[in-house]
């Protein structure tokens, strides 16, 4: 935020100043008196001039705009062209900006005269020259002749003479007559120029105005000097008492509150500051003194005054870039403040009227739809970011915020069970902003519960495609690959769905959960292809049977009554050695089995027992039929 204002204004009028009688053979120690005590003057040759129109009858105008050219031709044959001037039609760009008026700005002037203001910027100074063209007591017009004095007058302080004679030949006396530069104006104003510019004179200065003010302590003008002096010098206490005595005797004039003002806003002494400012608004309708005023109300937050302000002001400069940048930033600091204090409607209708205004701000536009977003109004965030991305396509903070309002969206969605349109939301989301850790986990989330509703429904394949997507984006996940494993269990997938739960327990070895479905999964299975080995084995498939067993294994290696029944149909099929080796298996994982230390033994020869396969009563009692066929068929042979 840049702070619209100007820096000291300096004031100087002709006055009635009484200095030393003796004249001395020139008047330089007056010459910082009304220039905050320090040389100033234009560094270049050519010196623009701007006249603005000439407020008299149309055929009267002319007289004096070659009055004008008149005097800037005495002072350029004065200074030997040192200083040439040239009129132009830019105030803006002007050194030199005179300005013609029936109305006096201040009571507390000579009879007749202008008055000319030194402006400080940050990039160098401007001159604003008043010329009155009125009698004080008459109210008539001052004839050309009479304005002549003048002009050349307010003319010299603004190439760098900045105080008065004690002379009245000369044309920088307080009260001027003459029709021309005297040679003491001329021997001052080549001195003043042999000093470098900005050249302090402080207490010169200070000392001559002192003086005056003692002699003359009614005239206004010197405490305004005197307190400019104290201001460059930073004694702001001693600047602010002087500009006060300036103001009571002078409570008309806008000048000593123009000042007051700029100090009180330089201590930071904001309320101070903004009283003189209101004054002075009242009295000078200034597009200057209202954006100050505005930027004021902006730095204590008071947002209602400074956006009225600041209005004003633009009505009087709309271009101004300053004055839009204020409020612009005080609409921006307004809607913030409502956001903090959760008057999220508020801070709409806010916003709302400054985009009236600035309706391609992005700031602004952030501001709303960070608003809706706090109001829970997701469609009108997504509206209003994709309104900045239409325009602004590769915006982060537009693409970021976007993704949060359909992650916000896709959670609505979410909680409503509307599982897939979530989903959607989701997607989209991470399209804007892939880094979006919310959308990821949400996406995650719900992919898992549509997953496991396809699980329920039989929706096997789609179910799995539905948990491996949820993998891609969050594969640090234990619970999709429990999911998961048990979906693979359900569709008879049997190595995957072991593989799977594995891997969860690996991701975290206290999942209770995966640690009792892989003990579940891990018995299912190995029932299941236990049970399809010995059906097979009944059929006389041993072939088969060994493969089912075989995989079983892979599930249960560990299992003692897989590798018994395993070295059972072994030795039926004639592989002596494999069915002893899943015997000793069997008795080596089951010392106490008695079962299978049986089967060993009649496998190699002998015979303390019925050959047994583990399969529980019933199945036992099978498998001896069985083998008592096999061996009767054997005798027959």
């Amino acid at each position: 935020m840049e702070k619209y204002c100007k820096s000291l204004v300096l004031f100087v009028v002709c006055s009635r100043v009484l200095s030393n009688s003796v004249c001395a053979s020139d008047y330089f120690s007056e010459c910082t008196n009304s220039s905050n005590g320090r040389i100033t003057y234009f560094d270049r040759h050519r010196v623009s001039v701007f006249s603005a129109p000439i407020p008299l009858e149309t055929h009267v105008v002319p007289i004096y705009e070659r009055l004008l050219v008149e005097v800037l031709k005495l002072w350029g044959d004065a200074t030997r062209n040192s200083v040439v001037f040239h009129i132009v039609p830019d105030r803006q760009s002007a050194d030199i900006r005179i300005d013609w008026t029936h109305q006096r700005r201040s009571n507390n002037l000579s009879r007749n005269v202008g008055e000319a203001t030194l402006l400080r910027t940050q990039s160098g100074f401007h001159v604003e020259i008043k010329v009155l063209l009125r009698d004080r007591k008459t109210l008539s017009i001052v004839k050309p002749e009479q304005l002549k004095p003048i002009l050349l007058h307010e003319i010299g302080h603004a190439i760098g003479l900045w105080g008065h004679s004690n002379n009245s030949k000369d044309v920088m006396f307080d009260i001027p007559t003459v029709d021309k530069p005297s040679s003491r104006d001329i021997t001052t104003w080549k001195k003043v120029r042999t000093e470098l510019i900005d050249q302090s004179f402080h207490q010169q200065a200070i000392v001559a105005l002192k003086r005056h003010i003692d002699k003359n302590p009614e005239i206004a003008e010197n405490y305004l000097s005197l307190g400019s002096v104290y201001a460059d010098q930073g004694r702001d206490e001693d600047a602010i008492t002087t500009f006060q005595k300036a103001l009571a005797i002078d409570p008309q004039s806008p000048i000593p509150r123009l000042q007051l003002a700029q100090i009180f806003h330089k201590i930071g002494k904001f309320d101070h500051a903004a009283a003189q400012y209101s004054r002075l608004a009242g009295m000078v309708r200034s597009s200057e003194i209202l954006g100050v005023l505005g930027t004021l109300y902006l730095l204590q937050q008071k947002y209602e005054q400074s956006i009225d302000y600041l209005h004003q002001a633009l009505r009087l400069e709309p271009n101004s870039s300053k004055l839009n940048q204020n409020l612009l930033a005080a609409y921006h600091q307004w809607g913030m403040e409502l956001i903090d204090h959760q008057n999220y409607s508020q801070a709409i209708t806010r916003l709302q009227q400054g985009l009236e205004r600035f309706n391609q701000s992005k700031i602004l536009l952030y501001d709303l739809a960070v608003s809706y977003e706090l109001l829970a109004d997701y469609a009108s965030a997504q509206k209003i970011y994709e309104k900045i991305l239409s325009r602004y396509p590769r915006d982060s903070i537009a693409r970021v915020g976007l993704a949060t309002t359909l992650n916000n969206i896709g959670t609505q969605f979410s909680h409503q069970k509307a599982w897939a349109t979530a989903r959607e939301f989701y997607q989209d989301a991470l399209k804007y902003d892939p880094q979006s850790w919310q959308a990821r986990h949400n996406l995650s989330e719900t992919l898992t519960r549509i997953g496991w509703e396809q699980n329920l429904q039989g929706a096997l394949d789609e179910a799995i495609a539905t948990y491996l997507r949820a993998l891609e984006i969050n594969p640090e996940n234990p619970e999709l690959y429990s999911n998961l494993g048990v979906i693979y269990f359900n569709g008879l997938n049997y190595e995957e769905a072991v593989s799977y739960l594995e891997k969860a327990i690996l991701l975290d070895p206290d999942y209770v959960d995966a640690q009792n479905n892989l003990r579940y999964v891990t018995q299912k299975i190995t029932k299941t292809l236990a049970e399809t080995g010995w059906e097979q084995s009944l059929q006389n498939d041993l072939d088969s049977a060994i493969s089912a067993y075989l995989k079983a294994l892979k599930v249960s290696p560990t299992n003692a009554f897989i590798h018994n029944n395993l070295g059972i149909i072994y030795f039926k099929i004639g592989n002596r050695d494999q069915a002893i080796k899943y015997l000793e298996k069997a008795i080596l994982l089951n010392p106490d089995y008695i079962d299978a230390q049986n089967n060993l033994r009649y496998v190699k020869g002998i015979r303390n027992n019925k050959f047994k396969l583990a399969l529980g009563p019933v199945l036992v009692i099978i498998a001896l039929v069985v083998l008592l066929l096999s061996l009767k068929k054997q005798k027959q042979e």
